[in-house]
């Protein structure tokens, strides 16, 4: 059963207050970061990858990511129905995720969505 939620029971949870909104995977670990990335790749999803704010290819191993994070800071953003996802490889514990709340301007946004 696919129960939907009101938008109106959590809108503002997306009001702008001059932050970002943060999603996190814990306990994570190189096997499932590579599942991840390996789904984003084939996923149909709109995807940007940068080391140092400079574009680059998606590597085809995680662990290369984690390698250039020391000094160049990659970073992943998916489109995901018109919000954009970033993701910053913090750490190989955890996948985080940030957008911007001001991008979620409905509940279609909100909401699961397929690639087009």
């Amino acid at each position: 059963m696919n129960k939907r939620i009101d938008w109106n029971q959590y809108r503002e949870e997306f009001a702008w207050d001059g932050s970002r909104r943060d999603i996190y995977g814990l306990n994570t670990d190189f096997a499932l970061w590579q599942r991840f990335l390996d789904f984003i790749r084939f996923s149909g999803y709109p995807y940007r990858f940068s080391l140092g704010g400079d574009p680059a290819s998606l590597p085809e191993d995680v662990k290369g990511i984690f390698e250039a994070w020391k000094d160049r800071g990659p970073l992943l953003c998916i489109d995901v129905g018109g919000v954009t996802l970033s993701c910053h490889f913090f750490t190989q514990q955890e996948i985080e995720f940030d957008l911007d709340p001001r991008e979620v301007t409905g509940e279609q946004k909100a909401g699961p969505s397929s690639p087009s």
